[in-house]
């Protein structure tokens, strides 16, 4: 599959996350985010971005990513799982209970090589970040009507395509 427009970007810039603990399991949707700042340079740095009900209570998580054909497209039906310990404790939360948002800084995690000799994690997988440029500006906002059309890209109540490994 070749990757060409917004819509199919999208698909890319979402993540199956798999959590459990304390009796419980839980799969929801996180959203890769390209930080960048001119203090950074030309490098962003990438956060994943979920609910914190997803993340709540789980001791052990999953990130379900889509391996690239190592050729810059995605490998449809081929995932990478990349379990974390101690999952809930990598997570930034709103300090606002009503705000219903965790971040987890990933640079450390896209960087990891399992075995020696191995590329490291985003060497072998498809992932098209949301960066600041996909952000609604305040004049953008402005423009909206009181009726607009909203689309949900992701993996909830665990829904997604098990052919392909994408979300809904």
């Amino acid at each position: 599959m070749r990757v060409e427009t917004l819509a199919e970007n999208l698909l890319f810039s979402t993540v199956r996350i798999e959590a459990s603990g304390s009796g419980r399991n839980s799969v929801g949707t996180g959203f890769v985010f390209a930080y960048e700042s001119e203090a950074l340079g030309e490098n962003p740095v990438y956060f994943m971005v979920t609910n914190k009900h997803v993340i709540r209570d789980a001791s052990d998580g999953m990130f379900v990513l889509i391996e690239h054909d190592g050729n810059g497209n995605p490998l449809l039906g081929h995932a990478i799982k990349i379990p974390i310990l101690r999952f809930e404790d990598h997570w930034h939360v709103h300090p606002n209970s009503d705000v219903d948002v965790a971040v987890m800084y990933l640079q450390l995690l896209m960087d990891h090589v399992e075995n020696p000799g191995d590329p490291p994690v985003h060497a072998r997988t498809y992932v098209r970040p949301i960066g600041k440029n996909h952000i609604a500006t305040p004049e953008q906002l402005d423009d909206l009507d009181a009726v607009e059309e909203v689309m949900f890209i992701g993996y909830p109540d665990n829904l997604y395509d098990p052919l392909n490994l994408t979300p809904s």
